[in-house]
């Protein structure tokens, strides 16, 4: 009997092997043109989170020799580093503008455009993914606002009287912290609005889901929309909030004018290219990512639910 049920796993497993084999040889053209994409994503993304494993339970400044040092790396960072608190506190409120108030946004914008007419639906879809495409555009804020004593909002407010001096104003917290996060939303929410609007209209187009649920008493649009449209759109909502995570976690770069301002991103970047500390760096990064993939299970399963 026991020999019998392991001819038949050995049986299903070669099955099994032998059915993915067919299909990656039925679709070797179509492997073929995505491995290049491949290719680069595990060069420069899987491959530097693997490599960064290890290194961030070392002691390792360039060009210094690398010493074991245990989680000595992840205490520095929590004990006595004040930069690294305020670049998790800039990241927990990305997390809240970017992360969360994007996905809310993009699920928002779709449910107001989807029923339009094709014509209507077409202009309102390029309007709000034109800030996507232009985003550089939003580092005009940055020449308007300028680090200059004589930039055109000095300028103005002066001429009406509601400032008396020149002020710096990326310099100042609360106006700094603002642009950051309003440039990655900005160049963000388009994407994530395209892939929740694509969702939606899938599933209206499915009309079985809301005559069926009319036969249960959903008759009203709000009713529907929450009932049916959200969880037969929960794939494309994971990924739109997916996308969201990323961009929450993402540097702020060209906006980031202090070190006040730097997001834990912004925070390895600088350890690893300004102090050439890679176990430091590398903790950094792996907090990182544990984080963005906790967050992503975490909103994964809650769509899971969703969708029964």
């Amino acid at each position: 009997m026991h020999s019998r049920n392991r001819n038949y796993e050995k049986s299903s497993g070669a099955k099994a092997k032998n059915g993915v084999l067919a299909k990656i040889r039925n679709n070797r053209t179509a492997y073929l043109m995505l491995l290049p994409f491949f290719l680069l994503f595990f060069l420069f993304t899987v491959l530097p989170i693997v490599l960064a494993l290890p290194l961030a339970f070392v002691d390792y400044k360039m060009p210094d020799s690398a010493a074991f040092a245990g989680i000595g790396n992840f205490s520095a960072l929590f004990i006595e580093n004040d930069l690294f608190l305020s670049a998790l506190k800039n990241t927990l409120l990305s997390l809240a503008v970017t992360g969360l108030g994007g996905f809310l946004l993009s699920i928002i914008a779709a449910a107001l455009i989807a029923p339009l007419k094709k014509g209507i639906k077409a202009v309102f879809t390029v309007i709000f993914c034109l800030p996507s495409f232009v985003y550089g555009a939003f580092a005009v804020w940055g020449l308007v606002l300028g680090g200059e004593m004589s930039s055109p909002l000095n300028s103005i407010l002066m001429s009406f009287g509601m400032i008396t001096s020149p002020r710096s104003w990326l310099e100042e917290p609360i106006v700094s912290q603002l642009l950051v996060q309003l440039a990655r939303l900005w160049g963000t929410f388009g994407v994530g609005f395209l892939v929740v609007l694509s969702g939606f209209e899938e599933a209206n187009e499915n009309r079985e889901l809301y005559e069926t649920g009319e036969i249960d008493g959903l008759s009203n649009r709000v009713s529907q929309f929450f009932f049916i449209t959200i969880p037969a759109s929960a794939p494309r909502l994971a990924l739109a909030a997916v996308l969201q995570i990323a961009a929450a976690f993402s540097a702020g770069s060209l906006f980031t004018s202090t070190s006040a301002d730097m997001t834990l991103t912004d925070y390895m970047l600088f350890l690893g290219t300004n102090e050439y500390d890679a176990g430091m760096a590398s903790a950094v990064g792996v907090l990182i990512t544990a984080a963005a993939s906790l967050i992503y299970f975490v909103v994964r399963k809650l769509l899971h639910r969703v969708d029964g």
